[in-house]
């Protein structure tokens, strides 16, 4: 059986008028396409809803305004031969039934206006609009209070997540910082392990008098890993292999390497100087001078460096001046060394 043929009876059908030949001819025509069905359930549905609600007079320019939609779409009719209900019908059934309220008028408008697209769509379009239905209609019966509890939840899930998502970015700088740092700290010892020069001094020579360096012996890699992998590079400046070569070249004494550890523009400068001085950390002097320069240096990894080379020489006078470094804004890495150093001290 063609929709054409029982198209006819459909209004009939939805009021129950049908003789049983007919009624049985649609509902085999029916179980073919589902949607069909339970569109004209949820349409039996909205009319009941209606015809039960409490009459009472529509508006007059509400009347106005529906007749006049009635009026225009009668003069389309010739156009649109499939629709599902005849306006006609649609126009009788206007008389009997008044609604109580815009809303109920704005209900039942609705799912007709939507009856009357379907018939004229291909079945996916038909698919697409039964979907739409069905969610306008789930919509509609949520209460006001399940509305803004909705509402709700969906601001709150965008806070949670514009929150989660500071929170990460500012645990992943911390966990990086803290890598970094403490990475920094357990490379100390590679300095040591890394022999870059060998140098020859005279024992009768004080440490304040020049100290040869044999050139010969300065390796051809002076990149070495210990220097690259301990530095912040985010923070610091690039790696000066050739200034960093001529500490070891050079005639150095101790006023230079102060120097050298006191500029706090290169870190890789302080690095190397302080890895020398280790070498005379029993000197006296060395001491008294270093200990003097160590309010000066700023950077967190050199402040380390130096504070491993006063605890390694048990230099027990660096305790004041630990404690005045513990005055000025330290890295919490540094000001937990400091503290263990005085404990041990």
């Amino acid at each position: 059986m063609r929709y054409e043929e029982i198209e006819p009876y459909l209004i009939d059908f939805l009021k129950g008028k049908t003789d049983e030949a007919t009624e049985y001819r649609i509902k085999a025509y029916l179980q073919k396409f589902p949607e069909f069905q339970s569109e004209l359930d949820e349409l039996k549905s909205t009319i009941y809803f209606v015809k039960k609600t409490p009459l009472a007079d529509a508006k007059p320019h509400l009347k106005m305004d529906f007749y006049a939609m009635l009026s225009d779409a009668q003069k389309n009719q010739k156009s649109k031969k499939n629709w599902l209900i005849w306006l006609e019908n649609l126009q009788q059934w206007w008389t009997m039934s008044r609604f109580k309220t815009t809303v109920a008028f704005g209900v039942s408008l609705t799912a007709l206006t939507l009856w009357f697209a379907i018939n004229n769509q291909t079945e996916k379009q038909k698919e697409r609009i039964v979907t739409t239905q069905k969610l306008w209609f789930a919509i509609n019966n949520q209460t006001e209070k399940q509305k803004e509890r909705i509402v709700t939840t969906q601001k709150t899930q965008k806070i949670i997540q514009i929150d989660t998502s500071k929170e990460e970015k500012n645990d992943a700088s911390i966990i990086n910082q803290k890598n970094v740092d403490v990475y920094a700290k357990n490379q100390k010892n590679d300095y040591k392990a890394t022999e870059i020069v060998e140098s020859k001094y005279n024992n009768n020579d004080s440490f304040g008098k020049s100290m040869e360096i044999e050139s010969s012996s300065l390796p051809i890699k002076a990149e070495t890993k210990a220097y690259s992998r301990a530095i912040n590079k985010e923070n610091d400046s690039p790696l000066n292999t050739e200034k960093i070569v001529k500490i070891y070249q050079k005639k150095v004494n101790l006023q230079d390497y102060l120097a050298y550890i006191k500029n706090n523009s290169n870190v890789h400068e302080q690095l190397a100087a302080l890895s020398e001085l280790e070498k005379y950390g029993q000197d006296e002097d060395v001491r008294k001078q270093v200990l003097a320069q160590l309010p000066y240096i700023k950077n967190t990894h050199s402040q380390l460096v130096t504070l491993d080379w006063i605890v390694k020489n048990h230099i027990l006078e660096g305790a004041l001046s630990l404690n005045q470094l513990l005055e000025q804004d330290l890295h919490p890495i540094v000001r937990d060394s400091i503290e263990d150093a005085l404990e041990s001290m």
